[in-house]
């Protein structure tokens, strides 16, 4: 690490964070030493990236599978978050069907009586 001698020789800094450890690097990096942060995180963790994000306080953020894989395609690497979000909108393209089954069952049941 030549030529890094203290934080402020730190230019950006990535955290790839499931929950709140991100929040303190703002706090220490960027508030005390005006680095810049870029943040991956889980989906529950989007609204309160967002906010640090429009403050200026982080310059930008990958948000949850669906983030993730949108930045594997922009870049052409497709690593695990592609396959991920393929896995989830089949599972909610089933959810889908089952719930029409389900409702058109329950009202067919209705009519019967």
């Amino acid at each position: 690490m030549e030529g890094v001698n203290n934080a402020r020789d730190i230019d950006l800094l990535h955290s790839y964070d499931t929950y709140g450890h991100a929040w303190s690097y703002i706090g220490h990096w960027q508030a005390r030493y005006k680095t810049k942060i870029n943040l991956t995180v889980m989906s529950a963790s989007i609204p309160m990236a967002s906010v640090y994000f429009t403050a200026g306080q982080i310059v930008g953020f990958c948000g949850g599978s669906r983030g993730c894989a949108e930045l594997e395609r922009l870049t052409g690497y497709l690593g695990i978050a592609t396959p991920t979000m393929d896995a989830l909108n089949l599972s909610l393209i089933f959810a889908l069907v089952l719930l029409i089954i389900c409702n058109v069952g329950y009202h067919g049941s209705r009519m019967v009586k």
